[in-house]
């Protein structure tokens, strides 16, 4: 142990030079036998607090420590107040959700995102509040008690709330789900080539978040292929509330409108597959 000469109430750049030496030497000290302690410290704890020297040694050092971390959530702050003002930005400026830019199924999240928006903000508020409290206990960084019980309300605060958040906001709830099904069941009766699916919204969204989208573009080049690379659905006499018919209906409608034209196959006396609209 090596006491500093070194008094709050009196500034000399040695003495502070020293002083800081001392404070990085604790970052990287293995044995908390050999902590260096200043001067006043070792009065203010050893002498008019009556700790042990061990104890003012403990306590030394994570008072160095509290230091430490009300820098690194100064930091952890800012890096989040930009990335939450740069998400903000760039869905109001190009209407993109989850990385995609979804055109008219954007409206589709309009729910999502402010809970998103709220996620963050208060995982934001969070952060700031953590950092308050670790800030109001140095002043009183000797009472032992008092400081583990704000640092352990910090950290539960900073690293559980998040978690409480995505357990509590309904983010789910936030997607309209039918107003997706029947704007995808509009485009895709609107659709004339292959090409059309490859640049759907839809597809852009799947790619975007890692989700099904290799799947579904096999699906669509199968059902493409059956109809020659083509199909105009306006020759199908289709109702015109289909798409806003609840979407266990769909297969049943279309099913029975392609029988009703004639386009559907039948098998005839010789066990023949014969389609009557030829």
């Amino acid at each position: 142990r090596v006491l500093v000469d070194s008094k709050r109430d009196q500034f000399d750049l040695l003495d502070f030079k020293y002083a800081m030496k001392t404070y990085f030497a604790r970052l990287h000290s293995m044995q908390l036998s050999k902590l260096d302690m200043l001067e006043w410290e070792h009065d203010h704890l050893c002498v008019d607090k009556g700790y042990g020297v061990r104890s003012a040694q403990v306590l030394c050092w994570r008072r160095s420590m509290m230091y430490v971390g009300i820098c690194f959530n100064l930091c952890s702050l800012a890096f989040a107040t930009i990335s939450f003002i740069a998400h903000v930005v760039e869905e109001d400026s190009s209407g993109c959700v989850l990385g995609a830019n979804l055109g008219p199924y954007a409206r589709f999240f309009d729910g999502y995102v402010w809970m998103d928006r709220t996620y963050m903000m208060l995982a934001l508020l969070g952060k700031c509040l953590s950092l308050l409290l670790v800030v109001c206990i140095v002043p009183v960084w000797h009472d032992w008690k008092l400081t583990s019980k704000r640092i352990a309300v910090a950290y539960l605060i900073t690293f559980f709330g998040p978690f409480v958040l995505f357990m509590v906001i309904p983010f789910q709830s936030g997607v309209d789900v039918k107003g997706i099904q029947q704007q995808m069941c509009s485009d895709l009766l609107k659709m004339r080539t292959r090409l059309d699916w490859q640049h759907w919204a839809p597809m852009r969204l799947l790619n975007s978040v890692g989700g099904p989208a290799n799947r579904l573009d096999r699906e669509i080049d199968v059902a493409w292929r059956k109809f020659g690379g083509a199909f105009d659905f306006s020759r199908l006499n289709l109702p015109a509330d289909l798409c806003t018919r609840d979407a266990d209906q769909w297969e049943s409608t279309i099913f029975d409108v392609f029988r009703s034209s004639g386009m559907l196959a039948v098998e005839d006396q010789d066990g023949r597959m014969t389609c009557p609209a030829g």
